[in-house]
């Protein structure tokens, strides 16, 4: 099971992301991103490039070890490393 799976299970880490997981799409695409998994979608390959100034081509198949986001005030960073910190 990979974060996006728990993310999305109701038994698991779904209720702690409130009603409506549209709203997490960036930060899922975030999540996708440092652990790795395919990036598909045209508007996440978009996102990746304007947020981290690189081709989703060129990010490494097994994830990142660290990450850094620069955020501002109740864009979800301590709900999603609360997320993080369960999965791992």
């Amino acid at each position: 099971m990979n974060i996006l799976e728990a993310i999305k299970d109701d038994n698991l880490l779904r209720p702690y992301l409130g009603d409506e997981l549209q709203s997490w799409r960036r930060w899922m695409t975030a999540l996708q991103a440092i652990y790795g998994l395919p990036i598909k979608r045209r508007s996440q390959k978009r996102l990746v490039m304007e947020c981290a100034g690189r081709a989703v081509e060129t990010l490494p198949e097994d994830g990142f070890d660290t990450a850094l986001f620069l955020t501002g005030r109740r864009s979800g960073k301590s709900r999603v490393a609360a997320i993080i910190g369960a999965f791992e």
